[in-house]
């Protein structure tokens, strides 16, 4: 009996030792946020501030060798296309492209929307970066590389890397999900440009005057001094411009600044509110002035939309709200996850006519042109990061990866910091959800800390296990989830009163 509880004893605090260093290296991790740069309405001095690099590329499925490629639509999968890569093998995309004169001296960017799953970004010669993730949108700063006239782009990407496996991305798809899956942008920029910029909606107590949190980052990509304006005007859905009080914002900019956070608050009257039966948009037109000239503008659509948890509730512009809806994959027989604009609309006009009024984007993030649809019409988003089935009985690699090991960390939180960044812009979007169906950890822990330290005015909510099981890993996250309840469900469901 001694010698038993000595093992006992002994395995306990082995145990309780790995928690604490898993809880040690958790705590130690460090990740910086990508930029997702606002594409510029107008740069003044260039006749066009962006140009679409979608439409037909080269591709080699077998070696990187221009001559011998054939001809692929972009975007779309390869293999939709009559394209097999071997896995664990890269495939080739050439494109030539022409920079304008009058981008030269200017900052130049290149914007994918979705690869699909690892990326690495080459032009005229020169390796600009990699990204690593399926779904989400990346971009890259390719001004030391380019020259004015025709340049060489190549993007050698592989398919069923450790992100697909961490989404169970092909596996779900039962096909190898690769290629070059959404939308590339050129874009051109001022040395002080406009680098980040979300919008956040808090009502006053009667929920009728606003205030509109505009939160931006400025960029000095070269050594600056001098005064910045940042100004703002608000124009209603038919064009007719909303009188502000306050709609400016002075910054001055030292040579030693590269990033400089601007925050500003605008109190909005009687704004027309947001929801999925009265989608109303405002458009926001931001001009960044530099010593009194105007060099950059941004235009984008917002929505005066509040979301709060009180209790098991959800509200919405003070309005608890019944979500009705389903899951939805960007699917098609002929084009696999690669839609188009048009369909992705379609979708959207087909759940609003089955009296949906809520989607979730099982289970990576949707397209922006997706969320511009859900937008306009009015359809409350559960936008979905690229992860599922960690530590799931579904995937068959847990049975030889360990859940808790902290090497799966960075593409855990890039995952959702991609999804966020994305999707934060939209109205649209009410949830933010982790992933799907996986086992709640302390990696899963740290992602929610992330995930509400970036964009807090959102709930997350995470798929914690299923098939017999209801929130049995303790998960932490704002909604709870309960997936396949069958008719015990709901009173399964209220037994929980401190969450929706």
């Amino acid at each position: 009996m001694r010698k038993l509880l000595i093992i006992l004893s002994f395995l306990y605090f082995g145990q309780c030792n790995a928690q604490d260093s898993l809880h040690k290296v958790i705590a130690q991790f460090a990740f910086e946020t990508p930029r997702l740069s606002p594409k510029p309405q107008l740069v003044p001095g260039v006749a066009i501030s962006s140009i679409s690099l979608s439409g037909n590329w080269k591709f080699n499925a077998n070696e990187n060798n221009l001559s011998k490629a054939g001809n692929i639509r972009v975007p779309g999968e390869w293999v939709m296309q009559g394209f097999n890569v071997k896995k664990g093998t890269p495939a080739y995309y050439f494109k030539a492209f022409s920079i304008p004169a009058d981008w030269i001296g200017k900052r130049i960017k290149i914007k994918f929307d979705g690869v699909s799953s690892h990326g690495i970004v080459i032009v005229n010669g020169k390796t600009i970066g990699e990204h690593e993730g399926s779904f989400a949108p990346f971009e890259f700063d390719i001004t030391p590389a380019v020259k004015a006239g025709v340049n060489k782009l190549e993007v050698i990407v592989q398919c069923e890397t450790i992100s697909d496996t961490l989404a169970c991305t092909s596996q779900y798809a039962a096909h190898p999900v690769g290629g070059i899956l959404r939308k590339v942008t050129l874009f051109t920029l001022p040395e002080l440009n406009i680098s980040d910029f979300f919008y956040t909606v808090r009502f006053d107590a009667s929920y009728t005057n606003a205030q509109l949190l505009l939160n931006s980052n400025l960029s000095a990509e070269t050594a600056t001094h001098g005064n910045a304006t940042l100004s703002y005007i608000l124009k209603d859905a038919s064009g007719k411009i909303v009188p502000l009080k306050n709609s400016q914002k002075n910054i001055e900019v030292f040579n030693y600044q590269k990033t400089i956070p601007v925050n500003f608050s605008i109190l909005v009257n009687a704004p027309k509110k947001w929801n999925s039966e009265q989608p109303y948009l405002y458009t926001l037109i931001t001009t960044l002035s530099f010593n009194s000239k105007i060099i950059q503008v941004n235009q984008q659509k917002i929505g005066f939309r509040q979301i709060e948890r009180r209790g098991n509730q959800l509200f919405v512009n003070n309005h608890p709200i019944k979500l009705r809806g389903a899951n939805r994959h960007e699917v098609h027989p002929l084009l696999g996850r690669s839609l188009t604009p048009e369909l992705c609309k379609r979708d959207v006009v087909l759940f609003k006519n089955g009296n949906c009024n809520y989607l979730r984007t099982s289970h990576y993030p949707p397209s922006e042109e997706f969320l511009d649809a859900c937008d306009e019409l009015g359809m409350f988003v559960e936008s979905e990061a690229s992860l599922c089935w960690i530590q799931h009985g579904a995937s068959p690699i847990w049975e030889k990866w360990n859940y808790l090991d902290a090497k799966f960390l960075p593409f855990m939180v890039r995952a959702n910091v991609d999804n966020v960044l994305a999707g934060r812009q939209h109205p649209s979007v009410i949830i933010w959800s982790l992933g799907n169906e996986s086992r709640w950890s302390p990696l899963w822990e740290r992602v929610n800390t992330e995930v509400k330290k970036l964009e807090p005015s959102r709930p997350t909510s995470f798929h914690d296990q299923c098939w017999g099981g209801f929130n049995n890993a303790g998960s932490k996250a704002d909604l709870a989830n309960y997936h396949y309840p069958g008719f015990n469900g709901p009173a399964a469901c209220e037994k929980d009163k401190t969450r929706p």
